[in-house]
């Protein structure tokens, strides 16, 4: 497989699939952009974001509500779970002195897999089963959860970090491990 962005061709990733929590809930077009821009500065102002897209180890995909990063597995698995904490924290500290209905809460989901960087009319997108399984998994998460596969759990243990405390529940018939939530 290759080690960087090849279009059309299957690519070792890490898939982390973020998503604004009851954006459509908020029918004030104001507010609504303001909470796009809060999440895109949270992910803009990470550690491993502006890195990563540097070194074009990062392919980008914003969908509705829902922001796919894929990033090739040689930014780490450490790296990418901090990647997430990051963004949390950098949100947490926007919305510090919001009021609570206007805070800008998100969800998501970490996966380790194949993912295909693909155009179709000069847009691009990822696809393959992974981001799929992305979108699934998402419906069952609440605001502030994220999930990770077994995939993904196994390479935080191959990386030195602990994983025994993660909770775990079904996402349609699999086991998905809660990196944050419950």
């Amino acid at each position: 497989m290759p080690t960087t962005w090849e279009k059309n061709d299957p690519t070792e990733a890490f898939l982390v699939a973020l998503d604004i929590s009851g954006f459509s809930n908020d029918v004030d077009p104001d507010r609504l952009s303001e909470q796009r821009m809060k999440f895109f500065f949270s992910v803009e102002e990470s550690r491993l974001f502006p890195k990563a897209k540097d070194n074009q180890d990062v392919k980008v995909h914003f969908l509705g509500d829902e922001l796919r990063l894929a990033f090739l597995t040689g930014v780490g698995t450490r790296e990418v779970r901090d990647f997430v904490d990051d963004v949390f924290a950098k949100l947490d500290k926007i919305n510090e002195h919001a009021l609570k209905e206007y805070r800008t809460r998100i969800k998501g989901v970490a996966l380790k897999g194949v993912v295909i960087w693909k155009t179709w009319i000069n847009c691009e997108y990822l696809n393959g089963e992974l981001p799929v399984k992305a979108q699934t998994w998402m419906s069952y998460l609440a605001p502030d959860e994220v999930a990770i596969d077994e995939t993904f759990k196994i390479a935080l243990q191959i990386d030195g970090v602990p994983t025994q405390g993660l909770s775990h529940r079904k996402f349609s018939g699999e086991t998905g491990y809660m990196l944050r939530g419950r």
